[in-house]
Formats: C-alpha cells, structure tokens, sequence
C-alpha cells in the first residue's frame, strides 16, 4: 500500500506543477466570470459568506485545501471542473496496454520535442536538419538515417501521431477557454499546440523529468 500511497503522491505533486505551468502560460487570457462577478454589489458579501469553505471543516477543508494547491479558486464555476479533471488524471491514469513496445511511442515523442524545445532556446533560428543532426550523434545513435529522425520529429508534432501532445494540447485550450465538455475551436487547439511545442521541455521536466 504505501508504494501505491507514494505513486499517487507523486502524481499529485506533477499534476500541481504541470498546472501552475499551464496556468503562467495563459494568465494573459481573461479569466471566466466567478459567480461573485455576477453577484449585484448588495449580493455581493452575502454570497461569499455562503461561498466561504472552513479548512478546519472535516468535510469542506479537504476541498478547500485542494483548491488552493492548484491555485484555482472554488467560487468560479469552471474551476471546480478543472479540479475534478485534475484530481481524475491523478487517481484513474491511462495505463499502457501491456504488449511489445513501440519504438517511438508517444512518451519518447514528446521527449524528442522537449529536446527539439530546447535546443531552439539558444539556437532559435537553427532548421529542423540541422537540430536533428545534431540529436542524432547525441540521444539517437540508433537512427542510422537522418530523415528517419525528421520523420519522427514531424509526427511528434502531428497531435494525430502524438497522443501526449494531444492531450497537453486539450488541457490547455481546455483551461485558456474554460470549455469544459464541448469540442475545443480549432483556433484554440492550434493555439494550444503551438504553445505546447515550444514549451516541450518545461512539460517535459514537469511530467517525466523527476522520475528519471
């Protein structure tokens, strides 16, 4: 139990980063209006009185404890989504299905974009041959062909080939728009993948980083 207990644990802790991340990187985006916000001035004290959560409540303190490790905030509607899709991931993650490994699964993708990510910090104008080149005699001696590296850097990112990216990619949009259950605007989700890509290293260290 208590190698279960420090998974979860763990989890959570990544979860808390990744979501500080995501939240610096679009705290330009007007927030959604909290239920305060559409409370009338004289509304407005009774209705967060009503609002309050006691930490020291047995029953409310855990939530409201929760709310403040995300730096969400329990009065506006759409975070109380996004705690519950933050705490889901944590509890019930996607496993793996067992079976032969891929070569280039969506983790190692995402690592290649993390590396590409960095890269282009120091050398922003550098061209995908010439990352890619440099990789190669580096993390991926084992590509004896420079276009099969390209290739790879091209699917991982395609949100189609790249299901890590996808899933960043929906979260973000997902948080910047505060759509909770309909489909995400195209505009939004290219957005958000852009953003992801070029952030790839940060995501990366926030999601993989510490347990390596």
């Amino acid at each position: 139990m208590a190698k279960k207990d420090d998974a979860v644990s763990k989890r959570l802790a990544e979860e808390i980063a990744l979501a500080k991340r995501i939240t610096d990187g679009i705290k330009n985006n007007p927030p959604s209006p909290g239920l305060l916000d559409l409370a009338t001035p004289d509304q407005r004290d009774e209705l967060a009185a009503s609002l309050w959560l006691n930490e020291k409540d047995p029953f409310f303190g855990p939530v409201s404890r929760a709310f403040k490790a995300f730096g969400l905030d329990h009065r506006n509607d759409r975070d109380w989504y996004n705690l519950a899709v933050r705490l889901a991931r944590v509890l019930f993650p996607i496993r793996r299905p067992r079976g032969p490994r891929k070569k280039w699964t969506a983790e190692r993708l995402f690592l290649l974009l993390a590396q590409v990510a960095s890269y282009k910090r120091t050398r922003p104008k550098a061209s995908d041959t010439a990352i890619c080149g440099w990789l190669q005699t580096k993390s991926y001696k084992d590509e004896k062909k420079l276009e099969a590296l390209r290739r790879a850097l091209h699917d991982a990112r395609n949100p189609k080939r790249n299901s890590e990216l996808a899933q960043l990619a929906d979260l973000v949009a997902r948080s910047a728009t505060g759509n909770r259950t309909r489909a995400v605007d195209e505009a939004a989700t290219v957005k958000a993948v852009s953003w992801v890509i070029e952030n790839a290293d940060a995501l990366w260290f926030e999601l993989w980083g510490p347990r390596r």
